[in-house]
């Protein structure tokens, strides 16, 4: 039994969203940013598993394809959580914050 498209954007869209809140939290620093962020990365996870589990049980995708169908998902599951981390740093430098300069300079030696 395949599953419908519409039960795999629920935990896209979800996901998206609470990772996006996630950030405007961090960015604000207020309470939960951190658990924010996990839960929606947690929740794309889960949206993962639904595709590479509806790509093996698809019986629409010959058996030679589904390699490569579940090589491109694995990609783009790579690239998406890339991207997301590359997007944060940009929306957190372009917003003019010192976290991402000061967090690559040494610590000065207290004495």
């Amino acid at each position: 039994m395949r599953m419908k498209p519409q039960y795999l954007r629920i935990p896209l869209y979800l996901g998206i969203s609470t990772i996006i809140i996630g950030s405007l939290y961090k960015l604000q620093h207020w309470e939960f940013a951190k658990e924010i962020l996990f839960l929606g990365n947690c929740i794309e996870i889960v949206f993962f598993i639904l595709v590479f589990i509806d790509i093996v049980i698809s019986k629409s995708i010959d058996k030679n394809s589904k390699g490569l169908w579940l090589a491109g998902s694995i990609i783009f599951s790579i690239l998406l959580f890339f991207f997301t981390g590359l997007l944060w740093a940009v929306i957190v430098y372009a917003t003019g914050s010192n976290y991402l300069k000061l967090r690559n300079k040494p610590l000065k030696n207290i004495k």
